[in-house]
């Protein structure tokens, strides 16, 4: 609810009545009795026209009437309204901010006298006009007590419009649509004894500058946690020179203070309660301004976290388990891309099941591959906007149906248009590469999404793949064992790494010139590295054990049968207990194939007809399979004739289908064949139906899995050991 400050704008007021269409509608199956109950009318289902009559019937809001009627209508645009919505949720929302949204309100009140209603003043159509109206009225107004606003007070309230209405712009993707008409004003004393500080008549960057400097300041070589605070404040939010040297030396101070106090108490196993409340409230502070990953976390905590915790979930001798503030410090800045850490906090962390997204993916033959890979990539994007957790992608060399030759690449093109998912390589075929070429490029694409994501390995399935790059007779799993240890090497270790296997050879001492940088190979965002994942693709399989081991994660393959997948919780959790891990079912990931649509008839045929991307799917793997000879991963009895095999067998057991309440009970029922696992990936499949494609992404995250938490909610996270 919209109050004081944040005033609900006709965009937002347009955006939400349209999701309420939306939700209404899907709702409404036959003569519903929650839709009954909801309008008190019986109505004809699938008609638009005839909701939006009904809604207007029980007198029901016009916005939301015009929603159902026509949800095309374009969005009203962003307005001043909207960005100080905006602002006021990402810096000043939450306890403790109460003074900086007083100042907002009194600012835009301000504002508002001066332009008008601040909900009817679109970002795009601002003027420069505006902008020197504004700073005029400012001058000439009155405060509290008499006399009129100083210059240097007129300057800080500009800057925080300024701040405000560049976070729309840049927020609402209006860069190249909307100018900022607040910059570059000067402001002029109306009282020739009155005086500006040299420091408040600074000028603003421009925006060219803003930009190259914010890109310099993610490089690792320049990144030094007190300036790049310090410029995200130039930069971001108005504050003049003297307020963000204030904050600076405070957060120097709170630096020197923590690592004076508590660093040499690492070697001393002083664990329990190792920070303040008062340190905790200080670093609470800085996170709600900035935003975990947002801010650079500081050396001290880097070590707490590699003395303390990280060595204490690997079993290092003489460590033991930290507990009170130092968890909640380690919790706060997100130390859960570390595996090891992961693990530990594994018990403590939530047990809500999550969603996580995987495509090999298999296309038709003969489509285009220029309109597979956009499409493709427009899964990953919805992936990321409807909050799915991870989100993974398989790559094969010679196959004109599997069409992305390389996961890195594939996930670097959408590095940038995705915010909050993890993505994952799922997977790096390991032998059908070189382990120096991995690092490197799996430390680029860590660096490019700055720390989401996930380094899915395997030693790779495809035989035409093994013979192209002339490793069809060989050792595949050696050479995979060999060059995951090659790279993780390449990380931990230096130039010139000198390092020699049955297969590979790394080194660059004859070439390398440190003074240059020449003969180095990049190390990973994540310290040590991004979180390791491997397929499962064999029952009973003992890579799961040698994977748990070493702290990486499995995923049981969308293609077995529960029966199969039920074999993999056991040997995950002898690898945690041999490796005194906790083992965690929130880190056991479960991929399925699933097709879930509005009506059961609908997702019958999208899954079972000709021309379903799910018979395609299975078809072809069916195929290779065959060929292979594995077709036991199909049988569950293991004495079944191959030609008992056959597709549509496989489909009866491989493919859930139906509405979300019917998916929701089969994913259920899953659940108690394989054990509680606690975190689901849902197999991407090609659009063969554009809509339906997409709405069986949709369906699955806003239907089916609020009913998987009610009913998974109160399951504990960590196996009994």
């Amino acid at each position: 609810m919209a109050t004081g400050t944040t005033l609900q704008t006709p965009r937002e007021k347009w955006l939400e009545a349209v999701a309420e269409a939306d939700r209404i509608e899907a709702e409404t199956t036959g003569l519903n009795d929650a839709f009954d109950e909801y309008v008190g009318v019986e109505i004809d289902p699938g008609r638009r026209e005839t909701i939006a009559e009904s809604l207007a019937a029980v007198g029901r809001n016009p916005v939301l009437v015009r929603a159902m009627l026509n949800p095309s209508v374009p969005t009203p645009e962003v307005t001043l309204q909207g960005g100080v919505n905006l602002y006021h949720d990402r810096c000043l929302s939450g306890p403790g901010n109460e003074a900086g949204t007083v100042h907002l309100s009194r600012v835009f009140k301000r504002v508002k006298a001066a332009l008008g209603d601040l909900s009817s003043l679109a970002l795009v159509d601002l003027k420069r006009k505006d902008g020197r109206v504004l700073r005029d009225f400012m001058l000439s107004n009155s405060r509290n007590g008499g006399g009129t606003l100083k210059p240097a007070t007129v300057l800080r309230e500009l800057y925080l419009v300024r701040a405000v209405v560049s976070m729309g712009i840049r927020e609402f993707d209006l860069k190249g649509k909307a100018a900022n008409r607040f910059e570059g004003l000067s402001v002029t004393p109306s009282n020739k004894a009155e005086t500006v500080n040299e420091a408040d008549m600074r000028d603003p960057l421009p925006p060219e500058v803003l930009d190259a400097m914010a890109e310099r300041m993610k490089r690792g070589s320049n990144r030094n946690p007190d300036l790049g605070l310090v410029w995200r404040m130039l930069a971001g939010t108005g504050c003049s020179i003297a307020e963000v040297t204030g904050l600076r030396e405070r957060h120097r101070a709170q630096n020197a203070f923590i690592r004076a106090r508590h660093v040499p108490a690492l070697s001393k196993n002083a664990f329990d309660d190792l920070f303040t409340d008062k340190e905790v409230e200080l670093i609470s502070f800085r996170l709600r301004h900035f935003g975990p990953g947002r801010i650079d976390t500081p050396a001290w905590l880097v070590a707490v976290h590699k003395r303390i915790v990280c060595d204490a979930a690997r079993g290092a001798p003489g460590n033991k388990v930290p507990s009170g503030n130092a968890i909640e410090i380690i919790r706060k800045f997100q130390f859960f891309s570390c595996p090891h850490c992961s693990t530990l906090f594994g018990s403590s962390r939530s047990t809500l099941m999550k969603l996580s997204f995987f495509t090999m993916p298999i296309h038709p033959l003969g489509k285009p591959f220029a309109k597979s890979l956009a499409e493709d990539r427009e899964a990953f994007i919805l992936a990321d906007k409807l909050g799915y957790a991870e989100a993974y992608c398989g790559e094969h060399t010679t196959d004109q149906a599997e069409i992305i030759t390389s996961c890195v690449a594939f996930l670097a093109s959408i590095a940038y248009e995705t915010k909050n998912i993890r993505l994952g390589t799922g997977t790096v075929n390991m032998p059908n590469s070189h382990p120096a070429r991995v690092a490197a490029e799996v430390a680029m694409l860590d660096h490019m999404l700055e720390g989401r994501l996930n380094f899915g390995i395997s030693p790779g399935g495809l035989m035409s793949d093994a013979e192209v790059f002339g490793n069809l007779d060989n050792d595949r799993n050696a050479m995979f064992v060999e060059c995951i240890n090659m790279v993780l090497d390449i990380w931990a270790g230096e130039a010139p790494y000198n390092l020699k296997g049955d297969f590979w050879e790394v080194s660059t001492e004859n070439t390398m010139m440190r003074e240059i940088g020449q003969g180095d190979i990049m190390k990973p965002y994540q310290d040590p590295h991004p979180p390791i994942i491997g397929t499962v693709v064999a029952p009973f399989s003992k890579g799961v054990t040698a994977m748990a081991e070493r702290g990486w994660q499995p995923i049981s393959a969308n293609f077995l049968l529960p029966k199969w997948a039920a074999t993999h919780w056991p040997k995950y959790v002898e690898g945690c207990e041999n490796a005194g891990l906790t083992p965690d079912y929130a880190n056991w990931r479960v991929a399925k194939n699933i097709c879930v649509a509005d009506d059961m008839e609908t997702a019958r045929a999208y899954a079972r007809d000709p021309g379903s991307p799910y018979v395609l799917y299975y078809s072809q793997l069916l195929t290779k399979l065959r060929a292979g000879g594995r077709l036991n991963l199909f049988k569950e009895d293991q004495n079944m004739d191959d030609d008992e095999v056959t597709l549509d067998y496989v489909l009866d057991r491989l493919v859930i289908h139906g509405d979300p309440s019917s998916v929701a009970d089969q994913i259920l029922a899953l659940r108690e064949a394989t054990g509680p696992f606690k975190h689901l990936v849902y197999a991407g499949h090609d659009w063969a139906d554009y809509d339906l494609g997409r709405k069986g992404m949709v369906l699955m995250a806003e239907k089916v899995m609020p009913l998987l938490t009610e009913a998974t909610k109160s399951e504990p996270a960590a196996a009994a050991a």
